[in-house]
C-alpha cells in the first residue's frame, strides 16, 4: 500500500496565504475533490502526486490532510481491513480506535477509520476516509493532528470529508 509512505511524514509547511473560502482541493486526476478547511493552505509536496492541505504549524506540527489513490480490486471494507493491518505492522505505538461506514453529503459511501501512532516526536491521531473511485481505484484521505488536540480537529476533518465529491 503505497500511501503508507505518505502518512509516515509529519507535514511542516512554510507559512503562506490561506486558501480562499470554499476552495476545493482536487486530485491530480480530477476525480476527487473536497473543501479545504478555513484558513488552511494548499501546497505541492515533494514526492506526492496530489497537493496537501495544512493549517499553520503550531508547536512544530501542521495539522494536515492528504489524498492518495491506488488501484486495488478489493471492496472498500476489505481495503480498510488491509490498510489497518499494514498500519499496525509499520507504525510505532499503533492503536486502532474505530472503523465505521460514513457517507459524504453527496452520498459517496466509504469507511472512516481512526488510529493513533507515534511519528517522530509527535503522538498523532489520524482519521482516514477510505473511498471507492472509478473502476478499481481507491482513495484515502488521511487527516493528521496531534492526539491531544483530537476534539478540536475531528469536526474539521469530518466537515472536509463530508464535502468530498467523486466524479
Amino acid at each position: 500500500m503505497r500511501f503508507l509512505l505518505l502518512i509516515l511524514t509529519s507535514f511542516i509547511l512554510a507559512a503562506g496565504e490561506p486558501a480562499p473560502a470554499g476552495e476545493r482541493l482536487t486530485t491530480a486526476d480530477g476525480a476527487l475533490s473536497l473543501v479545504v478547511p478555513p484558513n488552511w493552505q494548499t501546497r505541492e509536496f515533494p514526492g506526492m502526486r496530489n497537493r496537501v492541505a495544512a493549517a499553520v504549524p503550531v508547536q512544530g506540527f501542521a495539522v494536515n490532510l492528504n489524498i492518495v489513490d491506488e488501484p486495488t480490486p478489493m471492496p472498500i471494507t476489505e481495503y480498510q481491513a488491509a490498510t489497518q493491518a499494514a498500519l499496525a505492522r509499520v507504525m510505532s505505538e499503533f492503536k486502532f480506535i474505530s472503523a465505521a461506514p460514513f457517507a459524504t453529503t453527496a452520498g459517496v459511501q466509504g469507511v472512516r477509520m481512526v488510529t493513533e501512532c507515534v511519528q517522530g516526536q509527535f503522538r498523532l491521531r489520524q482519521v482516514f476516509f477510505l473511498l471507492p473511485g472509478r473502476g478499481v481505484t481507491k482513495y484515502v484521505v488521511t487527516c493528521s493532528a496531534l492526539a491531544a488536540d483530537a476534539a478540536t480537529h475531528d469536526p474539521v476533518f469530518a466537515a472536509a470529508a463530508s464535502s468530498i465529491l467523486i466524479k
